[in-house]
């Protein structure tokens, strides 16, 4: 790495799933960039984050850190500020939310949608966010891979083993799900009792986004372009759905979706570097 530590920055993004960590440089370049799987507890994401800041030799490189739970859970941030106390050069904690609509709007005003682990709309600018969902219940939020992986296990009878499971291992029953929902539609009458309850848990999840997305766009009008996160997100026939749902109740005006041009990790770096001169994050 630089010697020179105000010609790069580091951003992370601590999702419910995966940890996502890159040092970019001041003219935007990859130097490098690593991921680990996100562990519940702050101190064992701490102790690995700065692990991976000290073989990069980057200790005094501005840090941005992104994690998930800092707008619901005050302590979150200050558990990440007091384990990374002098073994960084940490210069904000916002949210993986407050990242992913940096990444998509730069800090203008706008509409983010994220399906991961969990689920959210993020609407507003910074200084001013508005967070509608993301409750984070014990059957996890309506719509995300968590809500989806608890459903199938239920219907197979399998909820017992959900209680040792953390999120991230729950949410990955929701490709299951996914699949089975997409061989309902390949087979049409054909399709196992199975296969029907998995799209119409689909479609149901498609249904909850869609109301979200319905309340904060209202007094909206026109073209009504929202940014998507998260894996779920990914997947066309999910973003049809909701599309499909939105347009039978607000037929006057269209949703469309739209992916960040960036990652969170890059929002998060771009953040440290413009705060480089800022003195470091005190719990």
């Amino acid at each position: 790495m630089y010697r020179q530590f105000d010609e790069f920055s580091i951003g992370v993004d601590r999702g419910g799933t995966l940890t996502r960590v890159i040092a970019v440089s001041v003219n935007g370049k990859h130097l490098r960039e690593t991921r680990f799987s996100t562990a519940a507890e702050i101190s064992s994401f701490t102790e690995t984050l700065s692990g991976i800041i000290k073989e990069w030799k980057a200790v005094k490189a501005p840090l941005a850190i992104a994690s998930r739970g800092v707008m619901s859970v005050p302590e979150v941030r200050k558990s990440i500020i007091s384990g990374m106390k002098n073994k960084a050069s940490l210069k904000a904690v916002i949210s993986d939310a407050e990242a992913a609509h940096l990444s998509a709007f730069g800090g203008s005003n706008g509409i983010l949608l994220i399906s991961g682990t969990g689920s959210v709309v993020l609407s507003g600018a910074p200084g001013a966010y508005s967070m509608t969902g993301g409750k984070n219940p014990v059957s996890g939020d309506p719509g995300s891979g968590r809500w989806f992986g608890r459903r199938w296990l239920v219907r197979h009878g399998r909820l017992k083993e959900n209680e040792y499971m953390d999120h991230a291992e729950s949410a990955a029953y929701a490709r299951k799900l996914f699949e089975a929902a997409e061989n309902c539609i390949k087979k049409g009458t054909a399709a196992s009792d199975i296969e029907k309850f998995c799209f119409d848990t689909m479609q149901e999840g498609a249904e909850y986004l869609a109301g979200l997305l319905l309340h904060v766009s209202e007094g909206l009008h026109g073209l009504i372009k929202v940014a998507v996160a998260g894996g779920i997100m990914q997947n066309i026939m999910y973003r049809e759905m909701i599309i499909k749902a939105w347009n039978q109740i607000k037929t006057e005006d269209c949703l469309s979706f739209f992916s960040p041009s960036e990652s969170a990790e890059e929002a998060a770096a771009r953040l440290a570097y413009r705060l480089r001169d800022m003195p470091d994050l005190e719990a």
